[in-house]
């Protein structure tokens, strides 16, 4: 009838006949309306989050709204119709359907797959979809829905790629599913079982070098033994976990094994023939005993290793290998105490260097996991959802740098943007960064030592920043003078004297740059160039402080790990 409703936290603002709004917000259940849905009786049902569920007729005192007493402290995640009748889904307590006669509850107990139903899809007049976190339900009622017919349940196991529904359409005869990992359409019919498809023997390499096309059959022209490693992949709509290798070497395994590890290794392969059979399944229970009596659904790969071409070539490379270590051990008496004292020496080192990394890492998750469970306590669940994604994003990047010595500018930039953007997330913008790159960076060229500037970064904001009075300013600077990388660091908070008086206050000392610095010592003792770092309390001109400015120097290393000359 031309009439708009639109919910905000205040109220509910009516728009009719387009004239100019009206507010209503002097009732105490008009607060944080998550839910609206019109009913075909023109009836209004609203979800309010910290009162639950009203109904209410457009056009009436909003105080006559009338609340649902059985469930009157739940919010409504979804609101559906069917056959005249009102369904909605309490949070975290499953579905309720309300009739003329009873008010049936539809819960775990009766079948579901899970009590916190997200989102509802009605199909014709006995069918209702219900999409929870543990999957897709397909209820199906009586006609006169008294009673459930039956209830069938869709996860990863049937072909969804996650089990987390954030949403169900209709749209031209196909149900669709948007979940956390994709958008799926569903015919008409049930969804199908997905069979694992047969394993492809994805890559292998002989004595570490890799191959690249794989053929049925590989013979090989040397004579030595070989150490062969195989890695699988099967196209399967099952959480890896699930998706179990079943592998047989002919003829020097006794039977069958099984591993959900995607890769095998069978080390000194000497001269014969071999015939390897992987076939991959949803369970560890070995069916097979040895040979495959019908290959079809196997990856079948024969190895040909030839013999010896003569046992003299054999004796003579020993023999001749003999005299040369004869001619050289007294050479290698002299170095080779001094040879094992360096090498104790750099792996302690390497050590150390890992350890230092190991206690960074945790130090900026405690962090992050505190903003996260903020946002799930003040039931932000939108800010909660896009922290806890960028969250996954940095921790994949984290994880993966710590694995390499250097890595290039470009992924120590993009690593430190979106930690940037995700304590301005959690911190509701109370300051602005400005990150600035000289033109002639070549950010995929230069390498440094991954996770040396976040510390500064994160330092300058808890303890720089955040007390500020306030908007805060934080400004990054990468430039290249000649073969040396300059990073500042620069912000306007309280200053270092004041931040560590903060400390003091609160009984702990962060401990990122004390590892940073004990790290940077490390690095420049295992072989780097000085790395240097100088940290300036920047004055106003009436000797007040200023912020503090962090200038970092490092060596450039190219892509190979070498030092620019």
């Amino acid at each position: 009838k031309d009439t708009w409703l639109f919910s905000f936290s205040p109220g509910i603002t009516q728009y009719k006949n387009r004239k100019d709004p009206f507010l209503f917000n002097s009732h105490k259940w008009l607060f944080k309306v998550r839910r609206m849905f019109e009913d075909s009786h023109n009836t209004i049902w609203l979800s309010s989050q910290p009162y639950g569920v009203f109904t209410w007729i457009p056009g009436s005192d909003p105080q006559e709204a009338s609340i649902l007493k059985q469930y009157q402290t739940d919010r409504s995640l979804a609101f559906e119709e069917i056959q005249g009748n009102m369904l909605f889904a309490p949070a975290g307590k499953g579905i309720l359907l309300t009739t003329a006669d009873s008010l049936i509850h539809i819960t775990q107990d009766q079948g579901l797959s899970s009590d916190l139903v997200s989102n509802l899809l009605v199909e014709g007049d006995t069918v209702i979809w219900a999409g929870t976190s543990k999957g897709l339900n397909k209820i199906i009622l009586s006609k006169d829905l008294q009673t459930i017919s039956k209830i069938k349940h869709f996860d990863t196991r049937n072909g969804l790629p996650s089990n987390r529904i954030y949403c169900l359409e209709n749209f031209d005869g196909h149900l669709w599913a948007g979940t956390g990992k994709g958008l799926v359409m569903i015919p008409p019919t049930d969804i199908p079982q997905h069979n694992l498809s047969k394993p492809l023997i994805e890559y292998m390499t002989i004595n570490r070098r890799d191959t690249t096309l794989l053929p049925s059959e590989i013979t090989l022209s040397k004579n030595h033994p070989f150490d062969f490693k195989f890695k699988f992949k099967t196209t399967s709509y099952h959480k890896p976990h699930r998706v179990y290798y079943h592998y047989y070497m002919h003829p020097i395994d006794k039977g069958w094994s099984s591993s959900t590890d995607m890769e095998i290794r069978y080390p000194g392969l000497k001269h014969g023939e071999y015939t390897l059979y992987v076939k991959a399944k949803t369970t560890s229970q070995i069916d097979e005993e040895g040979i495959p009596s019908d290959p079809e659904n196997f990856a079948v790969l024969n190895i040909t290793i030839p013999k010896k071409t003569h046992e003299l070539i054999a004796f003579r490379i020993v023999a001749f290998s003999i005299i040369i270590a004869a001619l050289f051990l007294i050479v290698l008496v002299v170095f080779k105490s001094f040879k094992h004292r360096e090498q104790i020496k750099q792996e302690l080192l390497q050590a150390e260097k890992k350890a230092l990394l190991a206690q960074m890492n945790p130090h900026f998750i405690f962090n992050s996991l505190n903003s996260i469970q903020h946002y799930i306590i003040q039931e932000d669940a939108d800010n909660a959802n896009l922290y806890l994604a960028k969250f996954a994003q940095l921790i994949r990047r984290i994880l993966d740098n710590s694995k390499k010595k250097q890595i290039s500018l470009r992924e120590e930039i993009d690593t430190l943007m979106l930690y940037l953007n995700l304590e301005k997330l959690r911190f509701e913008d109370n300051f602005e960064f400005e990150l600035v790159k000289s033109k002639d960076l070549d950010q995929n060229d230069i390498m440094i030592p991954p996770m040396l500037t976040q510390p500064f970064v994160e330092n300058a904001i808890w303890h720089g920043l955040m007390p500020l009075e306030g908007k805060g300013l934080l400004k990054i600077d990468f430039t290249r003078v000649e073969h040396l990388m300059h990073i500042s660091i620069e912000d306007n908070g309280v200053g270092r004297a004041k931040a560590a008086q903060r400390v003091r206050i609160a009984g702990h000392s962060p401990t990122g740059l004390k590892n940073v610095n004990e790290r940077i010592n490390l690095l420049n003792k295992i072989g780097y160039r000085s790395i240097s770092c100088l940290i300036n309390d920047l004055k106003n001109t009436d000797g007040s402080p200023a912020g503090t400015r962090v200038e970092l120097i490092i060596p450039i290393l190219d892509e190979y790990g070498k030092y620019e000359s």
